[in-house]
């Protein structure tokens, strides 16, 4: 496993914003079933919630979010190693899926809710990609 410092018994992914019926959707879940990871979906009344409880590694969820929610896929993988995150990526990449907002769960990262997780990402894809 990767060392994050992040307690996940097994690899798993969060999906928002990811549904099945669609084609990013359906081939995410299955890049993820394919290499052995749990996918989870986060709801948009889950937004609250931080990162790590709903990754599974324990810890209280948030409040229920009510607010206007994001529209941006994003996704969070936890407990992979470099070896699955890169046949994870190049798998995505390969079935023409392109999610610019994800991450890897890190001790740094996992109390925050999943709505700040979606704003720093953002603003970091902002900062990378700076004419998109």
């Amino acid at each position: 496993m990767m060392q994050s410092g992040v307690n996940t018994a097994l690899p798993c992914v969060l999906l928002y914003g990811l549904p099945r019926d669609t084609h990013a959707g359906g081939a995410a879940r299955a890049v993820f079933t394919g290499l052995g990871a749990t996918v989870r979906e986060v709801a948009p009344e889950q937004l609250l919630c931080p990162v790590g409880a709903l990754a599974g590694c324990g810890g209280p969820f948030g409040p229920r979010f009510f607010g206007k929610a994001p529209e941006e896929p994003v996704l969070v993988m936890a407990g992979f190693s470099r070896a699955m995150l890169d046949a994870a990526l190049g798998a995505l990449r390969k079935s023409g899926v392109s999610i610019p907002l994800k991450a890897m769960l890190t001790p740094h990262n996992q109390d925050w809710s999943m709505l700040e997780l979606i704003g720093e990402l953002r603003r970091e894809h902002a900062a990378m990609h700076p004419n998109v």
